[in-house]
């Protein structure tokens, strides 16, 4: 075998047999073209970013957990309840006509992954010049504040995901920051050729960090929305488009006017996970966190008791007098925000608990239930044994 090093005034480079395994530049950086095997490796970063764990600012990127629905079938629309098809992400249907369905459900072909997200169109329509119709997820201020957006050393970041689509084109992917503060956006768009067409493919996009805007400090020091991930954008109206793509801009645009309407176009069926932000250029593989560590994150902005039915609150929690019991619950995870509170009894009668008198029944008046903070509930049914179905939305 034969090595040699070769250098310009601009890089110098390692070979054998022709072949180059490392370039190095004037400013040190280092390019490996080949596996790199260590005894000891020693860094301050990955990716400019932290070297591991926790690289991923997407919750619930491989749609594993889904509290609100599980793997039923919803029909999209522009509510909590009609938009959430898994625990952070929604797929949010603006235009009144049409129908376009969602669920959670199993990936089958796709290695590594067990869940996804699936969007449906099954009753076309034409959105109108300002409807949203577009998948995304909120990023929490306190996790985008190591991006320093608004500040001369804003970082770039790249979003990677797995997509299956059975209609080619290409589709918007887009990035909004919070409207009251920074109301700046950033359009680009993936390509799915004919011949990647109902076949799992993994895209990913680099988007250089945003320099301009001091708003972007203000949400990325709260517990308020920083940026709007959009991870795919589904047919949203004229007045979001733009043909300004690849950059910072003023404004909320979504796509550009030739991508994909998945809203329009008939049986159109897509299916997205393994969903992940990061800090830097490269799109590292998907960062598989444990399960219980994705439901604690997934809880602070959504928190679900057990089933309907099964024994949550009873007289022994709280205060008991022969009309009453108030209890109070500490939550197992800190939530965004005072959530609201939404209970309900064993035949799903909202305000209602299923109490005890000579047998289960439904319809007991519940007097108070509200948030004490961020992690304390308290509920005061008007019946000495009760319990109930209770969810906290904590979403922004």
């Amino acid at each position: 075998m034969a090595s040699s090093i070769e250098s310009t005034s601009t890089t110098t480079t390692l070979k054998n047999n022709g072949n180059t395994y490392l370039s190095v530049d004037t400013n040190e950086n280092a390019t490996f073209t080949a596996g790199v095997t260590a005894t000891s490796l020693n860094g301050t970063s990955l990716n400019g970013g932290q070297l591991a764990g926790n690289r991923n600012k997407i919750i619930n990127g491989d749609m594993r957990i889904n509290q609100r629905h599980g793997t039923s079938t919803i029909t999209l629309g522009a509510t909590a309840t009609t938009t959430f098809v898994a625990d952070r992400t929604r797929a949010y249907k603006g235009t009144s006509g049409g129908v376009m369905t969602g669920r959670k459900t199993w990936t089958s072909t796709l290695e590594g992954f067990a869940d996804c997200f699936e969007v449906k169109t099954t009753t076309a329509a034409t959105a109108s010049a300002g409807d949203i119709n577009a998948i995304w997820q909120a990023v929490e201020g306190f996790n985008f504040t190591d991006m320093s957006f608004g500040t001369a050393n804003a970082k770039s970041f790249t979003l990677s995901f797995w997509m299956y689509a059975n209609t080619a084109g290409s589709y918007g992917v887009s990035f909004l920051g919070n409207m009251a503060q920074s109301n700046r956006s950033y359009t680009t768009a993936v390509t799915v050729s004919a011949g990647q067409a109902n076949s799992w493919v993994q895209h990913s996009v680099t988007v250089p960090g945003d320099t301009t805007g001091t708003g972007w400090v203000t949400a990325d020091s709260t517990n308020g929305v920083s940026i709007y991930v959009g991870i795919c954008d589904i047919g949203s109206g004229s007045d979001l488009e733009t043909s300004t793509a690849d950059t910072w801009q003023a404004g909320n645009f979504k796509r550009k006017a030739a991508d994909v309407k998945l809203i329009g176009v008939l049986n159109a069926t897509l299916y997205i996970t393994g969903v992940q932000l990061e800090i830097g250029s490269v799109a590292t593989p998907f960062e598989h966190r444990s399960y219980g560590t994705e439901f604690a994150l997934c809880q602070r902005y959504y928190y679900k008791t057990t089933d309907t039915g099964s024994a949550f609150g009873t007289a022994v929690l709280g205060n008991l007098t022969a009309e009453s019991s108030e209890c109070s619950f500490i939550l197992p995870t800190t939530m965004r925000a005072e959530a609201t509170v939404v209970i309900h009894d064993a035949a799903g009668t909202l305000n209602k608990v299923s109490y005890y008198s000579g047998g289960w029944q439904n319809g007991g008046t519940v007097n108070e239930a509200n948030m004490q903070g961020e992690s304390i509930l308290h509920v005061n049914a008007a019946n000495a044994s009760w319990r109930a179905n209770v969810s906290l939305d904590a979403e922004s």
